[in-house]
């Protein structure tokens, strides 16, 4: 299945975000091959903003370490995800609160913006995990980005990427075993979409440390 690692050579990176004309490209990447699967965020109202140039909060992934912790939404929708994997016999997939970190911020920098793209205008998505402390490269790990938005609940949001196939990949993949999941709410009456999610995907624990160590306010 799509992107799983192999022989611990093959780096696999997918972004999975939703129904558009799919672009895929393999490039070696230093002894392994990277690959990477791009489509369209899913959104519901109105059509978003592409990225703006050096649109970011911070670009050492500063994030407020009182908001890490899953709401009550997303904890529906880790809850609802393990147990849609446990019915293909997957392993659920454990909270790591470095892909949390991850999750937090660019569920904020895309509320904060308006803007549905993987990428964050100074950085590729890839380049985030790595800057905010998943280095997937040492690790030799699979990571994977789902987003979503204009749902505030978390049974619809999951139901968009269950029915997308390249999303509903991501959340089936048996390489993966941790997650972070995060939604974001957008700012002022005008804003086209109203609610941001993220979910972040990795096959590798990334060791990580406590919630109170990793988050610089």
């Amino acid at each position: 299945m799509k992107g799983a690692c192999l022989l611990r050579c093959l780096r696999t990176t997918t972004r999975s975000v939703t129904v558009a004309v799919s672009l895929a490209f393999v490039a070696s990447l230093l002894t392994g091959a990277f690959h990477l699967t791009q489509t369209t965020p899913i959104r519901v109202r109105a059509e978003g903003m592409d990225a703006p140039a050096g649109a970011a909060q911070s670009v050492n992934c500063s994030v407020d370490a009182s908001r890490l912790a899953l709401d009550g939404e997303e904890q529906g929708v880790l809850d609802a995800t393990n147990a849609y994997r446990a019915q293909y016999g997957l392993q659920p997939l454990q909270l790591s609160w470095t892909l949390q970190r991850i999750a937090l911020w660019k569920a904020s920098d895309t509320a904060l913006h308006a803007y549905m793209q993987h990428d964050d205008g100074f950085r590729s998505w890839e380049q985030r995990f790595s800057d905010c402390g998943y280095d997937y490269l040492s690790m030799g790990a699979a990571i994977g980005e789902n987003l979503a938005a204009g749902y505030p609940g978390g049974s619809a949001t999951l139901t968009q990427w269950e029915t997308s196939p390249l999303h509903n990949a991501n959340l089936l993949n048996p390489a993966f075993s941790v997650v972070g999941i995060k939604r974001v709410q957008g700012i002022g009456p005008g804003d086209p979409y109203g609610w941001y999610w993220a979910m972040e995907l990795g096959s590798v624990d990334g060791g990580d440390t406590d919630v109170w160590d990793i988050a610089v306010p």
